[in-house]
């Protein structure tokens, strides 16, 4: 869409977007938690693979970020 943002300073002057998923029951606060760190440790994933990324993660125990 090319959304103008002229205030970022660096030769990017488009509005970008890097996305982290996860998704599992939740019955609990814990699991609240857990499922919200899982999300957190996506994005964290895909902004390091660089701007207009995605990252789910997968498994119960957090294991590993797909694309």
């Amino acid at each position: 869409m090319g959304i103008g943002h002229d205030h970022t300073g660096d030769r990017n002057r488009h509005v970008t977007v890097s996305i982290g998923a996860a998704c599992g029951a939740v019955r609990s606060a814990a699991d609240d938690e857990r499922l919200l760190e899982a999300a957190d440790r996506a994005l964290y994933a895909a902004k390091e693979d660089g701007w207009k990324s995605w990252r789910v993660f997968e498994g119960a125990e957090m294991e590993r970020v797909v694309a």
